[in-house]
């Protein structure tokens, strides 16, 4: 601690001292500290008397963002009391020509402390909404015995510097409690942009998701830069820092960097969009979130695969849903060839509309796709408009339909079959005795 900061903590001991012996070391704040207490007592009886209804009216259901809010606004309402309490004995002292500086503070303090607790309870972090409210309610009560200006000079003189710019506990303080409520007011803005552009029926999916994410890259950023104005960090030297960044994305961050650009031109030109089914990799699946970095692919099977967004520009990806929900499927079947293909055909057809996914219009067909070595091969194709409920299950029931009609009908489904012809047999080959 250097010789300023000693000396301002020296005179902030000696004004606190002085304004204890004034206000509590005194005949007069003793009776002021006992009417405070039997304030306190009359507001503890007549909390008691409505704490039930107060407790019930907090309890009823509320939207999840304003629930912590209407509870701290429940618990408030035993302060309230003791701040009408503390009004009516000051003025009961005022009456009685006897000082009341003491009590009029605990009214402006307790005022002050359901402010800030109401307002914090608005901050989803319970760390931070703790850390925010100290901040306050300490400012507060400095202000209220007359040492704010002391304190925050004191506070102000633990400072470091670095290059030109100085930082002090005071100026870090302000920049805490600024950035949280900044933070705060910024989320609230993106929530209210999110819920406008997801009732917009102008704005695409990606376009959605672009305009929240903007909105939110830029409002935090916002939210940042003024937390560093009030700290005193002058702006104009964060360009030196937005350089080296650059040379950082540039060599060390270039794969980041990559993904977070491609991404953006994901959500531009609408090429895949949450909700589409893609192949890429060898994995099907459905798009679930385009975030700036990647993006997350649920497999028809169930898992969750984190694509970065540089592999969906660069490389090859199959959109089956891109233009159209409705995907063509095809299963093929083999039957001998001594069987009625034509039966055969319809029976498949049949089969695929027995099956409730698939759609009756445009119909399923069969079709005779070649002729094979052991069986005559076909396919029945039909369509379908929910990929994403996956293929297996209904192949399989397609399948199953197919081989009943196959069986009630006595259609062959053959094994493979290969004809061997012998040229010659070696010499006394298949006489008797022969072994």
């Amino acid at each position: 601690m250097n010789t300023g900061s000693a000396a301002d903590l020296s005179r902030l001991l000696v004004q606190f001292w002085a304004w204890l012996q004034a206000n509590l070391l005194s005949w007069a704040g003793v009776v002021q500290l006992a009417a405070l207490l039997a304030a306190l007592f009359i507001s503890w009886l007549l909390w008691g008397l409505v704490r039930g209804r107060v407790r019930a009216w907090a309890s009823r259901p509320v939207p999840a963002g304003l629930a912590a809010l209407v509870l701290n606004a429940g618990r408030s309402v035993w302060p309230l009391l003791f701040v009408v309490c503390c009004g009516a004995v000051g003025a009961a002292l005022d009456g009685l020509k006897r000082p009341h500086q003491l009590t009029d503070m605990a009214v402006s303090l307790t005022v002050a402390w359901v402010i800030i607790r109401l307002f914090t309870s608005l901050i989803e972090s319970r760390f931070w909404a703790r850390m925010v409210a100290a901040i306050v309610w300490s400012l507060a009560v400095l202000d209220a015995i007359g040492l704010l200006k002391p304190a925050t000079a004191f506070l102000d003189s633990l400072a470091v510097t670095l290059g030109e710019a100085r930082i002090s506990l005071w100026g870090v303080l302000k920049a805490v409690v600024v950035l949280v409520v900044a933070l705060e007011a910024a989320v609230l803005v993106v929530r209210f942009v999110e819920s406008r552009a997801n009732r917009s029926s102008e704005m695409s999916p990606t376009l959605r998701v672009l305009v929240v994410k903007g909105a939110r890259f830029g409002l935090y950023a916002l939210a940042g830069l003024i937390a560093l104005s009030s700290m005193g960090v002058n702006l104009t030297s964060l360009a030196v820092v937005g350089g080296a960044l650059g040379v950082g994305i540039g060599f060390g961050l270039q794969k980041i960097f990559s993904n977070l650009v491609s991404g953006v031109i994901l959500l531009l030109d609408k090429s895949i969009k949450p909700g589409d089914i893609i192949e890429i990799g060898g994995n099907v699946g459905e798009i679930q979130t385009l975030s700036t970095r990647y993006a997350l692919l649920r497999t028809l099977g169930g898992k969750e695969i984190l694509v970065p967004n540089e592999d969906l520009i660069s490389g090859q990806v199959i959109n089956w849903t891109r233009t159209d929900r409705k995907l063509w499927v095809s299963v093929p079947v083999g039957v001998a060839y001594d069987a009625d293909v034509p039966l055969a055909m319809r029976l498949m057809v049949e089969a695929a509309r027995s099956v409730e996914r698939i759609l009756k219009d445009p119909a399923p067909s069969a079709h005779l796709t070649d002729f094979g070595d052991n069986s005559v091969n076909l396919a029945v194709g039909f369509w379908i408009k929910d990929p994403e409920n996956g293929l297996m299950g209904l192949k399989t029931d397609v399948n199953l339909a197919i081989w009943e009609r196959f069986l009630a009908n006595k259609i062959e489904i053959p094994f493979p079959q290969r004809d061997i012809h012998v040229k010659s047999l070696p010499e006394g080959w298949g006489k008797k005795g022969d072994e």
